[in-house]
Formats: C-alpha cells, sequence, structure tokens
C-alpha cells in the first residue's frame, strides 16, 4: 500500500491573508503596535510575495473567462508561466499567465 502525500491550498484570498500574517504571529500582532507589526511581519512579503501571487491569479481567472466567453481574438489552449534566460545581459525571469493558441 502506497501512502500518498496531499497538498492543499487556500484559494480565498482574505482567508489566505488571515492565515499567513494574522494567525501565523498573532501572539507578536498581541504585544506590538500595529505599525511595527505590519513593518516586521507582513511589508515585505506582502509587497513582494503575496500581491504579486494574487494578482497573477487574477489575471489567470480573467483570462479564463474572457476566452470562454469569445471575448478574445484567438482563443487559446493552455495557460501558465513562460520562463525565459536572456545570456546577454544574464537576466532571467518569468512571465505570468501567459497563454498558448493553436498555431495555423
Amino acid at each position: 500500500m502506497t501512502k500518498r502525500k496531499t497538498g492543499y491550498y487556500i484559494t480565498d484570498n482574505l482567508s489566505l491573508f488571515y492565515y499567513r500574517y494574522i494567525f501565523r504571529f498573532s501572539s507578536q500582532m498581541n504585544v506590538m503596535e500595529p505599525d511595527t507589526f505590519y513593518d516586521r511581519y507582513i511589508s515585505g512579503d506582502f509587497e513582494f510575495q503575496y500581491v504579486p501571487h494574487a494578482f497573477e491569479e487574477l489575471c489567470r481567472q480573467y483570462l479564463i473567462r474572457w476566452s470562454r466567453a469569445g471575448l478574445i481574438p484567438e482563443p487559446f489552449e493552455k495557460i501558465g508561466k513562460y520562463y525565459y534566460e536572456n545570456p546577454v545581459i544574464r537576466e532571467s525571469g518569468d512571465f505570468p499567465s501567459s497563454v498558448r493558441s493553436r498555431i495555423a
């Protein structure tokens, strides 16, 4: 018998915010001023991790809904991330919520 590990993730942005910042650091929040708590536990992660991922998910949902409604001129087959590397300037990154259409 094989044991399978199951992973879950929270899709509701408000619940995700609560469990990521408030619930996780509730002891610290109870003894700190709100501004200090925000600066120490929320600020950096919120601006560089939480918001970009939430925005990426919103864009993905938007593209899917518009495609299903026929509001995008060229329907796409897949949606995901596009990773790139530019060796000339030694840069790499990704384009979140890129789409791939059928090539005629």
